[in-house]
């Protein structure tokens, strides 16, 4: 979701925390980036999102989040904090059907839970 290089640079102080014997950081296609999270999302669980776009992302904004997201009655949610970067706003609004090109992050609570009978308690 943007230029390869300049990528590069932004992860450098990530790469350098820590002497790594594999390094998997890199470009790979948008459809791989999507097929990761497949064999977390089984067939028959049931899922409720909710998600924002940001331009920022501040301390008071994530603590919140993160209060949210601590309330969750399932061991197997998830919570999200992406960062989209400028790449994404390189294209208008007008020229595909995807808005919020000017965020930089999309944060996701992803609440999931297997029995049908904790539906209610999930997407409260």
């Amino acid at each position: 979701m943007g230029d390869p290089e300049e990528g590069e640079v932004e992860l450098a102080p990530v790469k350098q925390i820590s002497a790594s014997k594999v390094d998997m950081m890199g470009p790979i296609p948008y459809t791989a980036l999507q097929a990761l999270a497949d064999p977390l999302n089984p067939p028959h669980l049931n899922n409720h999102w909710k998600n924002q776009f940001m331009d920022d992302l501040k301390d008071e904004t994530v603590e919140a989040v993160r209060k949210y997201f601590l309330t969750s009655t399932s061991p197997i949610s998830e919570l999200h904090f992406e960062y989209v970067g400028k790449g994404v706003s390189e294209v208008s609004e007008e020229e595909n059907t995807f808005g919020h090109r000017k965020a930089k992050w999309i944060v996701n609570i992803v609440v999931k839970w297997d029995d049908p009978r904790h539906t209610e308690a999930n997407v409260s």
